[in-house]
């Protein structure tokens, strides 16, 4: 379910100019669903996910876990004896911030020592590339202690301690989801454009095709650009996908923007949240 590889504007435009009989218009073929790339979604709370989808997300939960542990580990190291959270919603487009209702927080953990002066921190996390990882996997309390707990020690008693907090793999993949949906659509107008003018170019000069899966391979598209023999009829996105219908009896075509379809994205996720989230893996 990976989106097709970005075109290359100079590319593309030095084949063009070589190319015969390019058509003048997109009359050949018609477009619906613009709207549909740039209207916020509402997306459903939970959606049903493959058993393995949950046990690759258990995986990704075990090892943020153990990457917050590590870094408490190395506040004690610090001498730290007291945590406070910041957080802060991280920089992202207004888009993102309306789809996913601004759920997901940076966060920044400060070690103090035993006068209160920081003496380490984690610095904002999760990083830019991501969202989630060290958000719905986070601290209990934004206050908490380091400290042991001492029987003989009064002041241990009733301190709050730093416990880690975990999200159910249904509320990690559900997130993951919504931050798809929330990147926007990126440049897949580009890339839809290409195919467009390809679907175009083989309609209004009426060339041979076959249809094949997603794909429609017609060998003269090659006179457009070269290495180019096929357009591709949707992506099997599921995020920001589209649909190409061909008319054969009239030599035309409709092209569908499509919104998102969680249900469908959720039915096929083949994706690797250990690799989304950039997670090293802990067990050895």
């Amino acid at each position: 379910m990976r989106l097709i590889a970005s075109v290359s504007v100079g590319l593309v435009m030095a084949t063009l100019l070589a190319a015969p009989a390019l058509a003048s218009s997109d009359s050949a073929v018609s477009v619906i669903g613009e709207q549909n790339w740039s209207t916020v979604p509402t997306l459903p709370n939970k959606l049903e996910w493959s058993q393995e989808a949950h046990d690759n997300a258990r995986q990704a939960i075990d090892a943020q876990v153990k990457i917050l542990e590590g870094t408490l580990e190395d506040f004690r190291d610090a001498r730290a004896t007291a945590v406070v959270v910041k957080r802060t919603i991280p920089e992202r487009t207004r888009f993102w911030k309306q789809t996913t209702k601004n759920a997901f927080k940076s966060m920044n953990i400060l070690g103090l020592d035993s006068k209160g002066i920081q003496v380490t921190s984690s610095g904002y996390l999760p990083l830019n590339n991501v969202f989630f990882a060290s958000t719905l996997i986070r601290l209990a309390s934004d206050t908490c202690s380091l400290r042991a707990f001492d029987l003989w020690d009064w002041s241990t008693w009733f301190e709050t301690r730093c416990e880690i907090v975990e999200p159910t793999t249904q509320q990690l993949l559900d997130a993951h989801y919504k931050d798809l949906v929330g990147q926007g659509v990126g440049d897949r107008r580009e890339i839809l454009a290409w195919e467009r003018t390809k679907l175009t170019y083989v309609l209004e000069n009426r060339f041979a095709y076959r249809i094949v899966g997603n794909k429609l391979i017609c060998p003269q598209l090659k006179g457009l650009s070269a290495g180019t023999d096929r357009v591709w009829l949707t992506n099997f996105d599921y995020v920001w996908d589209y649909k190409i219908s061909i008319d054969r009896a009239h030599w035309s075509a409709k092209v569908e923007y499509l919104g998102p379809r969680p249900k469908m994205f959720a039915k096929n996720f083949e994706g690797d949240l250990m690799d989304y989230l950039d997670t090293p893996n802990t067990d050895s």
